[in-house]
């Protein structure tokens, strides 16, 4: 019986606990360079919101739980680099809305596969059953993280 892995969940589960690091990875290929940490989860984040509203800086902050002043230095980078545009608001002068560029969503999509690999890398390392465990613990590490700030 193949396992169907639920990508969005483990991302939003290890992206709480930092980045994860594989020497073995890195030498096997599986992981290219492209999008770094910040600007992947930047550019994830404006994808998401952007099913539903139009992006803006407050909202990927608001999104990620980063301060504003850190989302503002990736989306100059990434601005910079052509895979975002920002767009003045015809009726708000105040409001900039964040589009993802079509060379940021070739991009984008080569940065979800490299993760997708990653996580497959992990899920073949480590087996089914210690997988399963992983995501299990992990939840209840976000349930006591959550539990300790009530």
């Amino acid at each position: 019986m193949e396992y169907s892995i639920d990508y969005k969940e483990i991302f939003e589960l290890t992206r709480r606990y930092g980045k994860l690091k594989s020497k073995s990875l890195s030498e096997s290929g599986a992981q290219k360079k492209c999008l770094k940490g910040a600007e992947l989860a930047v550019m994830l984040a404006i994808k998401h919101i952007s099913t539903t509203q139009s992006a803006t800086t407050s909202l990927v902050a608001g999104e990620l739980m980063m301060p504003k002043s850190q989302v503002s230095r990736v989306l100059n980078a990434l601005e910079g680099e052509g895979l975002i545009e920002r767009i003045n608001s015809k009726t708000d002068r105040r409001a900039v809305y964040i589009i993802v560029t079509e060379k940021g969503k070739a991009l984008l999509l080569e940065g979800e596969n490299n993760y997708k690999r990653f996580i497959n890398y992990i899920y073949d390392s480590i087996g089914h059953s210690d997988f399963e465990q992983l995501i299990r613990i992990l939840k209840k590490v976000e349930d006591a993280m959550e539990d300790c700030h009530d």
